[in-house]
């Protein structure tokens, strides 16, 4: 019997591996699967901010909204969730997260621009003239006037030699007055990258402008806020929401809120979606409470009807707790 028992485990470790016994996310031949825990979400959806700025100066910024971050890039898993309708995509959430994540970092990165525009604007300013250079320079300013009043005078009685020392004369003042005028500027002006947020400086050469614009940083914030921008134009919603269609086929399309909320003595938490139905805001959702009664709740603005039965709503799978069952009312 033992030897049968043996050859056949044998078997089943050849067509199911030796780990078949163990819990899927603990077996070592188990193929990776994009919703697994350790995968990197946002590089599913197009970037990953903590691996893209990884090694530069912008890395705090991603590290105060992740932490330790320590998901993998996986291209198989990207692939696999590249090729799912977006409405199958829209029931993870992860491109809404996505989206908030990259809200916050452009959000954060506008304003060190802001700042970094008003430090600008110190350093680049000129320091004040003091009274005497003020008189030396309405002086000059004299000067000029009266050289060129006498250079056209020379002119008019053809004495040419006179008209053009007069015309020396002024280029040597003007000259004298724009070098004290210019010394009270800094040798170099900053600017500031509205994209990245790294100073440059008017003395940088044509070789330092362009590793500016192929630099990780520059090239990681310009990737941030071009697929943010791409992300404003899908209809994205959180993980658990879904949209759902009246008889008329209007489009409800729903944003989460979550509050806690006692039933009959019954602990629980009421997930809410809010939507738009012809103009007219609705309250859909489901109370899921502790113990195992459960109740469909549908609400309108002033109105709100409690029954398993409402009028107008259809039969709908409760979800169990902490998850969220998304109901849709016909109007």
């Amino acid at each position: 019997v033992g030897g049968a028992m043996d050859a056949q485990r044998q078997l089943l470790d050849e067509l199911m591996g030796t780990d078949r016994n163990l819990p899927p996310e603990q077996r070592v031949g188990r193929r990776r699967h994009f919703s697994d825990p350790e995968v990197c979400k946002y590089y599913l959806c197009g970037l990953s901010p903590h691996y893209l700025f990884k090694n530069t100066k912008s890395a705090d910024e991603v590290f105060r909204h992740l932490g330790n971050y320590q998901k993998i890039c996986d291209d198989q898993c990207k692939e696999e969730w590249e090729a799912l309708p977006q409405e199958e995509k829209n029931k993870y959430g992860y491109e809404y997260e996505l989206k908030v994540l990259l809200e916050k970092l452009v959000s954060d990165g506008d304003r060190r621009i802001a700042r970094a525009h008003d430090r600008v604007s110190k350093e680049n300013a000129p320091i004040p003239l003091t009274e005497l250079e003020k008189q030396q320079i309405d002086g000059w300013s004299e000067e000029i006037k009266k050289v060129t009043e006498e250079s056209e005078a020379a002119a008019e009685e053809g004495d040419v030699d006179a008209a053009e020392a007069a015309m020396t004369r002024i280029e040597i003042i003007k000259k004298m007055k724009q070098d004290l005028e210019r010394s009270k500027y800094p040798d170099k002006m900053l600017s500031v990258c509205p994209v990245s947020g790294v100073y440059l400086s008017s003395a940088d050469n044509e070789q330092r402008k362009n590793d500016h614009v192929t630099g990780k940083q520059y090239m990681g914030w310009k990737a941030i806020r071009d697929r943010l921008e791409e992300m404003n134009a899908i209809p994205l919603i959180p993980r658990g929401i879904m949209t759902g269609e009246t008889t008329t086929g209007t489009t409800i399309h729903a944003e989460e809120t979550t509050e806690e909320v006692t039933e009959a003595g019954r602990g629980g938490t009421r997930i809410i979606e809010t939507g738009v139905v012809e103009g007219t805001t609705t309250i859909v959702g489901t109370v899921i409470a502790t113990e195992a009664a459960t109740e469909t709740v549908t609400e309108e603005i002033g109105t709100r009807i409690t029954a398993g039965d409402a009028a107008g709503a259809r039969e709908t799978e409760i979800g169990t707790e902490g998850e969220t069952e998304i109901i849709t009312v016909d109007r």
